[in-house]
């Protein structure tokens, strides 16, 4: 499920390694998130 994402962060980070750090903060917090509610869902 959080493949895309982290896909996505990889990418950016790949392309510009200064301007992804706010992304690849934002994403690691939404995936966080996401595990947490996933969990409580199951």
């Amino acid at each position: 499920m959080l493949k895309p994402a982290v896909m996505l962060a990889f990418y950016l980070y790949s392309f510009s390694p200064t301007l992804s750090v706010p992304y690849m903060t934002l994403i690691a917090r939404s995936s966080e998130l996401f595990l947490i509610t996933a969990s409580f869902e199951e």
